[in-house]
């Protein structure tokens, strides 16, 4: 393992100034595209020529030049603007492994698409009209009244099983846009947030590739827990090892904003809460797609060391997923210093502001760890996302929160109270 090196990969800034000339587009609205931004979206069938992608984007060309792009048309532009930072992904993820010693990660096997029913297909198809009209007036000059008719989908993505990733993506663009309108000026629009949150809701709601499932048994050494929410949902991302390579297990729920602090992770579904620990092995069962899991039961064995585990395999992420904030490399530092907010021996900066705040870590308490465990994150430079810390002879995880959820009253914590008050809304 050595120090990582900042400088970027040959090629990576080129595709990202590309897709920042596309984001000044989506900001400024694709009916109106001008200069830089549209030479850039009139360029890419050239730019994509020879690749899968070159056909739709042709097609494409003439919608965006008359300011008339159809659903297929910001799918296509969506689907570009994917692949340039896919392609960024995978030369980060190169140079980490280099720096690391690790293999260049596998790619998972991929299906054909979900087959998804009428029903499934409707709401789906508002989302992207929506999507659409979002983008050809401008992510700058959204309205309030533009975005507030897309609650009724939202609640009917939301209703059905098929479509809860969409249904947790776009909930997410939907409050944020709420929240932050109307924008006080066209130069508010966070970029490049938005356009982010716009193209992963374009491919959330558009047809996707089946990843090779297969039925799985065995034992999961967890390494830590990285928690991701907003107001209406909460996401437990365990990582662990088993069978000799990395692997992640994600646990979701619905949640409102109303519940705070550890209450939240009591919307988990039942294995959740046994498999979000860090020195107990566990005895899983369930689904595994590549790296993903889909527990489906827990049980805990022996205590178990998760700094012992060295260097490890891992599978990289479906290529819809590949974008340079999604880099998550579970790494292990048996020793480490923490020294000007950089931690040692990778040489990268703490990046303690995506702990979540169910961790309770006190300020400046992480850059006293001596051993750490944590996720390489590339935010215009590497970070490592602290999991877990070895502080002296304290101990700094999640656990806590768990535990305390695991103990929660059933009579008087908020969700209980919640829920018997639903209950006896519907039996009224």
């Amino acid at each position: 393992m050595s120090a990582l090196d900042e400088t970027l990969p040959e090629g990576v800034q080129d595709a990202l100034d590309a897709v920042a000339a596309l984001d000044a587009g989506l900001i400024g609205g694709l009916s109106r595209l001008g200069g830089l931004a549209r030479a850039q979206v009139e360029g890419l069938p050239s730019l994509f020529a020879g690749t899968p992608l070159a056909p739709a984007l042709e097609r494409a060309a003439p919608g965006f030049a008359k300011g008339t792009p159809t659903d297929d048309d910001v799918a296509a532009l969506a689907a570009a603007r994917a692949s340039l930072l896919g392609a960024v992904h995978d030369a980060l993820v190169a140079q980490a492994c280099a720096a690391l010693g690790l293999e260049a990660p596998a790619d998972p096997v991929l299906g054909a698409p979900v087959a998804l029913s009428d029903e499934d297909e409707a709401p789906l198809r508002n989302a992207r009209h929506w999507l659409l009209e979002l983008a050809s007036a401008g992510l700058s000059q959204v309205s309030p009244d533009a975005v507030a008719p897309f609650a009724s989908t939202l609640e009917t993505l939301a209703e059905r099983p098929a479509l809860q990733r969409a249904a947790v993506m776009l909930t997410g663009f939907f409050d944020e846009l709420a929240e932050a309108l109307p924008l006080a000026s066209r130069d508010d629009a966070p970029v490049p947030r938005w356009p982010d949150l716009w193209m992963q809701s374009v491919i959330a709601a558009g047809p996707r590739l089946a990843v090779e499932e297969a039925p799985f048994e065995g034992e999961l050494l967890p390494l830590g827990v990285e928690l991701r929410h907003h107001d209406h949902a909460i996401a437990a991302v365990v990582h662990g090892a088993l069978d000799g390579a990395l692997v992640r297990g994600t646990f979701t729920g619905w949640k409102v904003d109303a519940l705070l602090g550890d209450e939240a992770l009591r919307v988990l579904p039942a294995p959740a809460l046994e498999a979000m620990t860090s020195d107990v092995t566990l005895a899983v069962k369930g689904v595994r797609r590549g790296a993903d899991l889909l527990v489906t039961e827990v049980k805990a064995g022996a205590k178990h060391d998760p700094y012992t585990l060295g260097a490890l395999p891992f599978t990289c992420a479906a290529p819809a997923d590949r974008h340079p904030v999604q880099i998550a490399i579970p790494v292990v530092l048996p020793e480490c210093r923490v020294s000007a907010g950089r931690v040692e021996p990778l040489g990268v900066r703490l990046a303690d502001e995506r702990v979540s705040p169910l961790y309770a870590a006190k300020k400046g308490q992480l850059e006293e760890a001596d051993a750490m465990i944590g996720l390489l994150r590339w935010d215009d430079g590497w970070a490592l996302q602290p999991l877990d810390a070895k502080i002296g002879k304290d101990r700094w995880s999640l656990d806590a929160a768990v535990t305390a959820a695991k103990k929660a009253s059933k009579t008087t914590d908020t969700l209980s109270v919640l829920t018997e008050r639903a209950g006896k809304l519907l039996r009224s």
